[in-house]
């Protein structure tokens, strides 16, 4: 009995644990079941994480792909500027490019004319030396034509006048000795230089011999008071003077020196 109990309790204890088991295998399907459901739930969670990295991804996608075509238009509008800028710095550049060269041309121009204008100043120069030259020749040999010659002022003119007879009374006024035939060249009156002038003309004698000519001036010099009516002219109380015949540049030089030794008082004192 024992034996069919101890084997009926093997066969029991054997039994027994045989729900055990089946629990414990319902148990491991239980865990089995718990697990898959955790495993299918981290499947989800990680279907949504990556349909949210997903949309995610999409979303930056969209918002940097508009920041790069917002960029590229404010690129291509800042592009499209500085080409406009571009395009007006180039005409600039070109306009001032040929003004530049107007100017470069137009200065080269003046520094070919300046040569030219100072090579024609040095000339003139020159010119204006060998004319200086030339009018100081002239002068002095005019001056030298009239060596012999003397220049009666304020002689009065009338028709007919005789001039050699005039000089012979004036030679006897002043005791000098004269003889028209063997003395002079010629005796004339000259114009005026100035044309308006209402004065009496000039007589101008030329002598034949300068010594005889310095002779019959001095004589006539000696005369400080003569007048018209001293020598036959009536009614004429003019005084009458006695020059060296000079050349018109030294009369206007005689004359700016008159009036300057009148202006500061000057006196001429013979010694």
């Amino acid at each position: 009995m024992e034996d069919s109990n101890r084997s009926n309790g093997k066969i029991k204890e054997s039994e027994t644990p045989l729900p055990a088991k089946s629990i414990k295998n319902d148990n491991k399907v239980e865990v089995r079941s718990s697990a898959s459901h955790n495993v299918t739930t981290r499947k989800g969670s990680a279907v949504r994480k990556e349909e949210l990295i997903s949309t995610s991804k999409e979303t930056l996608r969209s918002i940097i792909q508009e920041e790069i075509n917002s960029a590229f238009s404010n690129i291509n509008n800042t592009l499209m500027e500085l080409k406009t800028e571009v395009t007006v710095l180039q005409n600039s550049v070109k306009f001032m490019t040929e003004k530049y060269d107007s100017i470069i041309e137009r200065i080269s121009c003046v520094e070919v004319k300046t040569k030219i204008i100072n090579t024609l100043e040095m000339e003139v120069n020159d010119l204006k030396g060998h004319l200086k030259v030339l009018n100081e020749s002239i002068e002095k040999q005019e001056q030298w034509g009239r060596r012999s010659n003397i220049e009666i002022i304020g002689l009065p003119e009338k028709n007919g006048e005789n001039l050699i007879e005039t000089l012979s009374k004036l030679a006897t006024y002043a005791k000098c000795p004269f003889n028209a035939q063997t003395d002079i060249d010629f005796v004339t009156r000259v114009a005026h230089l100035n044309k308006d002038l209402k004065k009496p003309k000039p007589v101008v004698v030329r002598f034949l011999s300068r010594y005889k000519k310095d002779e019959f001036l001095s004589h006539l010099r000696d005369q400080k008071d003569l007048k018209a009516c001293d020598i036959g002219y009536t009614d004429k109380t003019s005084r009458i003077y006695f020059n060296e015949h000079l050349t018109s540049s030294k009369k206007m030089l005689l004359s700016k020196v008159k009036k300057l030794a009148e202006e500061k008082q000057y006196k001429y004192q013979e010694e």
